[in-house]
């Protein structure tokens, strides 16, 4: 029963206090506190977002499932001048946080599941590093699987997303799509959020991510009211804060 409150808390928290700022969240998680004492210890100071739950193996099997803080996985590293100076010229140090454990922790889960995840912050705050190191091991821990970056610029449109999602598949049979050689393809598509909606105030991009993400396909560019289905492909967008952008981010996306 522990666990699975722990469980509960752990989809409560990502679900409802991952979009709000630092501010709500704490307001949040003052609530969760009270609704329950199963909760981490940060829970109260809007710090939930930095735990994760953790295999412990000295734990009793009715409750190995155990509140972690984020900093529990990061590795202790000791600066040493002669070995890293060299090492690092010209070159950059990406340096672990808690958030980001328990991200790519999240991302683990996501992607045994293939659910589709939306990394959303502010430029500078590392969302695209901590994309990518979750494809990376991914890769690292499933050799059937492969990756594909796309990036996303103000004037990209409906078509040329399309265009790029289905270059990285071949057909299969009749209008069906996969990656080539067998392999799952996670498509890592940055600035997901960066296009200009047109000139009826539409958003193209937006609708074709739902497409593939509701109906698993587009209609095709070249045969009218034909749909082409597209499998084994796992997305993980990366959008900027919309209150940085200036604008929300497209309610029928969302």
């Amino acid at each position: 029963r522990l666990v699975l409150e722990r469980f509960v808390v752990y989809a409560i928290a990502w679900a409802f206090t991952g979009p709000m700022d630092a501010n709500d969240r704490r307001k949040a998680g003052e609530k969760i506190s009270e609704l329950t004492s199963n909760a981490p210890s940060g829970t109260n100071r809007g710090e939930i977002l930095d735990y994760l739950l953790f295999d412990d193996p000295t734990r009793s099997s009715k409750d190995r499932q155990s509140w972690a803080h984020g900093d529990k996985l990061c590795p202790e590293w000791t600066y040493n001048a002669q070995v890293e100076h060299v090492r690092l010229t010209g070159a950059k140090m990406i340096v672990p946080t808690a958030r980001g454990k328990a991200i790519a922790a999240l991302f683990g889960l996501l992607e045994v599941t293939k659910t589709p995840l939306l990394i959303v912050g502010e430029d500078g705050c590392g969302k695209s590093v901590i994309a990518s190191e979750c494809v990376e091991k991914a890769m690292r821990d499933e050799p059937g699987m492969t990756a594909h970056r796309m990036n996303l610029f103000h004037s990209s449109t409906g078509q040329h997303l399309q265009m790029m999602i289905e270059r990285t598949c071949r057909r299969r049979q009749g209008r069906h799509f996969a990656p080539p050689n067998g392999k799952k393809l996670t498509l890592l598509i940055d600035d997901i959020n960066l296009p200009l909606p047109d000139v009826h105030g539409d958003h193209p991009t937006a609708e074709v991510m739902r497409d593939l993400l509701g109906q698993k396909g587009f209609y095709s560019r070249s045969v009218a009211g034909e749909r082409t289905v597209i499998e084994k492909v796992h997305v993980l967008g990366i959008a900027n804060c919309p209150r940085q952008m200036g604008r929300e981010m497209p309610e029928r996306f969302r």
